[in-house]
């Protein structure tokens, strides 16, 4: 959730605008919060999986799957992050709406 609060804070402070002024688009904007947050989770996931091989003997059979499982996961979370980013015009509104909708992925999990 902190990638989507910082996209509403740099909205927010004005660090927006800024990014707007400069040669890029807004595609490229946010293609590159995006890959950020994408790049975060991964390797966050990289780490669970070596955790889950070396410590505790888990030997998934066809890692392709769990590497398509991985990126699924994370292209998800960086869809849930671009719209708790989109949902909140304050840095309080982003984090009660992230709240709102990690609460029932979390309890459903």
């Amino acid at each position: 959730m902190t990638f989507g609060i910082g996209i509403v804070s740099e909205r927010t402070h004005g660090t927006m605008v800024r990014l707007q002024m400069s040669p890029l688009t807004r595609w490229h904007l946010l293609a590159g919060k995006a890959l950020a947050c994408f790049t975060a989770i991964a390797v966050v996931e990289a780490g669970l999986f070596v955790v889950a091989r070396f410590f505790f003997r888990v030997h998934p059979s066809p890692w392709s799957l769990l590497a398509l499982a991985g990126f699924s996961t994370a292209a998800g979370f960086v869809g849930i992050m671009m719209l708790v980013s989109s949902l909140g015009k304050t840095e309080q509104a982003a984090a009660g709406a992230g709240w709102a909708v990690m609460l029932p992925i979390t309890m459903r999990g």
